[in-house]
């Protein structure tokens, strides 16, 4: 009871705070009204867009190179253009998948989010190039009624103890700037105070994460990240009539919106810049006095609609005056770009490098204060041509080292580290895997992954691979031999996402050790997938050994059993 007075007691006095700008909110209110309004009556006239601004051929091919950026894209679903092949319910997709394969799941869900885009075309036209819209007329207003609802927000609130800022956020933009209303920060958010502010504040509920709650949405997320080989996350907003609740800004994920209900008119902004296109980080929040001069569309989602927005791109949503809008935002490709992989690279490459070459030893040149630096870079000293060809070798030779393979395994790492439990892509599927007991005969089944992206084979010593041999460093080379007969089978891992859980990051990268004998064995489980292996068929090993295996990967939820045929 304490705790709720308080809770109460603090919503109030951000009420007092607020209410100083009321009036000029209720002006604010009216042009958003006037302007959804307007945006609507578009949309039955002439199309939501503006014409000449989404016309390609208006981008003039100098442009284009400097800024690669492509101008919106809308695809309109009318009548003419049924679904035919594809389900109006995408929980038809996540009960009954048509493929034995993750990855065709997974790209079979995302065919259905995007329809009539396919997820081919998604990704070689449109992801990370340029802004798309789909629009779909009546006929499909409940497309994607399945996956989340009011409702459940509802329920969620007042059966689940959540907490403000780690499971919802209140948040309000007012007066051109951006609140967040949460009485106390890990307080459990007191569902009558959160529907209060909601109804009689105008306060956005931001819900972080509902597919810790929902089977739906965890499943919908682990189809994407099959698909994708990323990380996927995903936030729901539920807005009230006639507000908004977020400052233009721009964000540092790929940006899935789908509408689910009611209505929220949307301006998306071109880049300023290359800078600013598929920004690796977020923006600060920008004011209305900042934007107000910057090329924009506009559009109104509709239930049924989508909207994908890249990285980089200022975008702001209102809703209309008569009715509430609830979307969720599917996010990918967080820091999982080539800039985040040399970060892996490099420091790798100059390691080695530096252990082979003596030249990345010796002391940079004395006196080189008096002609590099900052202060003297237009300096026509002709010390300053020696350190440039110097730095120019160096990083010839750094070059030649860049582990390109290792660099790769540890962005694997990352995407298994930051993926959802892998038991989510089939959690609404009702068939299950048959439970073995301790006197199953492990040598009469046969095992295959449990999905195309669950796990990786790292080779954790390349000194004992061919690749690794060519790389190595005389005194490594030295420490190798010595070390040979001691611990000659050590040399690969598997990392896995099995273990993981709905809840982002709970566990830690997920690894398991095995010795040399097994790789061949892991590796044809690897590559049969989706095809089963008979365990009596692992190459190179003693039935002990398979049994061995099999229970270990069992065991971390890495590999599912069938009963092999007599």
């Amino acid at each position: 009871m304490k705790r709720q007075l308080a809770q109460k007691a603090a919503a109030s006095t951000l009420k007092k705070k607020l209410k100083q700008g009321s009036s000029a909110s209720s002006s604010s209110s009216e042009q958003q009204s006037s302007v959804v309004s307007g945006a609507e009556k578009k949309m039955v006239e002439i199309s939501w867009f503006d014409v000449p601004l989404i016309n390609e051929v208006e981008l003039a091919e100098d442009e284009s190179e400097t800024m690669p950026f492509m101008l919106p894209k809308v695809v309109i679903q009318t009548e003419k253009l049924p679904l035919n092949s594809i389900p109006k319910d995408g929980l038809e997709i996540l009960k009954k998948p048509k493929s034995k394969h993750s990855k065709e799941q997974g790209k079979q869900m995302v065919d259905w989010i995007f329809a009539p885009i396919n997820a081919e075309q998604l990704y070689e036209e449109y992801f990370e190039k340029r802004v798309l819209v789909i629009k779909r007329n009546h006929l499909y207003a409940d497309y994607y009624r399945s996956l989340y609802s009011l409702d459940e927000i509802k329920q969620v609130l007042a059966n689940n103890k959540l907490k403000y800022s780690y499971d919802l956020d209140l948040a309000l933009y007012r007066n051109g700037r951006r609140f967040t209303l949460n009485p106390n920060k890990d307080e459990i958010a007191d569902p009558d105070l959160v529907w209060d502010l909601y109804e009689n504040m105008k306060c956005s509920v931001r819900m972080l994460r509902p597919q810790e709650q929902s089977d739906v949405l965890l499943s919908l997320l682990c189809h994407f990240e099959e698909y994708f080989g990323q990380g996927a996350g995903l936030n729901a907003y539920l807005t009230p009539a006639g507000s908004q609740g977020f400052a233009p800004h721009y964000d540092d994920i790929e940006a899935i919106l789908i509408q689910l209900e009611g209505v929220k008119h949307w301006k998306i902004y071109r880049p300023l810049n290359n800078e600013q296109f598929l920004s690796r980080f977020s923006s600060k929040n920008f004011t209305q006095e900042e934007v107000k001069d910057f090329e924009c569309f506009e559009v109104v989602l509709k239930p049924g609609d989508l909207l994908y927005i890249p990285k980089g791109i200022i975008h702001q949503a209102v809703t209309s005056e008569t009715e509430h809008s609830l979307h969720v935002t599917i996010s990918t490709s967080h820091l999982m770009s080539w800039c985040d992989y040399f970060e892996k690279a490099l420091p790798m490459a100059l390691s080695v490098a530096t252990a082979n070459h003596v030249e990345f030893r010796k002391a940079l040149p004395k006196d080189f204060k008096e002609y590099m630096g900052t202060n003297i870079a237009e300096s026509d000293d002709p010390r300053r041509d020696g350190f440039i060809e110097t730095c120019s070798n160096l990083t010839n030779i750094i070059s030649q080292y860049l582990p390109i393979d290792q660099a790769a395994d540890e962005m694997v790492k990352k995407f298994m580290h930051d993926r959802h439990v892998v038991d989510g892509l089939t959690i609404l599927n009702t068939k299950k895997n048959a439970m073995l007991d301790e006197n199953t005969d492990i040598l009469s089944l046969s095992i295959k992954l449990k999905t195309a992206n669950c796990a990786h084979i790292v080779i954790d010593d390349l000194s004992k691979t061919e690749q690794g041999k060519e790389t190595e460093s005389k005194e490594e080379e030295q420490e190798s031999e010595q070390d040979a007969n001691d611990d000659d089978d050590d040399v690969f891992s598997i990392i896995y996402a099995t273990q993981n859980t709905r809840i982002y990051h709970e566990v830690e990268l997920q690894h398991l050790d095995l010795d040399g004998i097994f790789l061949e064995a892991m590796q044809l489980i690897f590559s049969s997938y989706p095809s089963s292996v008979p365990v009596s068929e692992l190459p190179n090993l003693t039935d002990d050994e398979k049994v061995t295996l099999v229970q270990q990967l069992l065991n971390e939820g890495i590999v599912e059993t069938e009963m092999t045929s007599p």
